[in-house]
């Protein structure tokens, strides 16, 4: 194998960077699209506890796939999150909520009757990776 120069280490990163970039442009409208449709799911609920967890589960896997998450409308909160829909006992049809980590704990703040406004954010950095990302 042969080992790289400090020169072609710099080379490729920048090169990864460069498709880094290309993805980030690349989402752009897909995100667009995303926002409209978040615009057209608030204030629904879709009438029973499968359906909504069937919207929400569809809603984490795309966002998943894109690397973003929702922020969660708790005051003072604001976490990148995903929306779930649980079903507590006072609201058959379930209740949304945001799930992410808070204080290194698993949490899930709010509980809505309807999907709530949602706003697209970037995922949180995987603290297990030690990766060089660009600044």
């Amino acid at each position: 194998m042969n080992k790289l120069s400090k020169n072609d280490v710099s080379e490729f990163l920048r090169l990864l960077d460069d498709c880094d970039d290309q993805v980030f442009q690349a989402l752009a409208p897909v995100k667009k699209r995303i926002e409209i449709l978040f615009k057209r799911l608030e204030s629904r609920s879709f009438g029973t506890l499968e359906a909504n967890k069937a919207i929400t589960a569809r809603i984490r896997d795309l966002l998943n796939r894109i690397g973003f998450r929702v922020e969660c409308l708790r005051d003072g909160c604001h976490e990148p999150a995903f929306l779930l829909c649980q079903g507590p006992s006072t609201m058959p049809q379930g209740a949304f909520q945001f799930q992410h980590r808070y204080n290194g704990r698993l949490t899930a703040h709010c509980g809505f009757p309807t999907i709530p406004p949602l706003k697209l954010v970037p995922q949180p950095e995987d603290k297990r990776r030690r990766v060089l990302r660009k600044k």
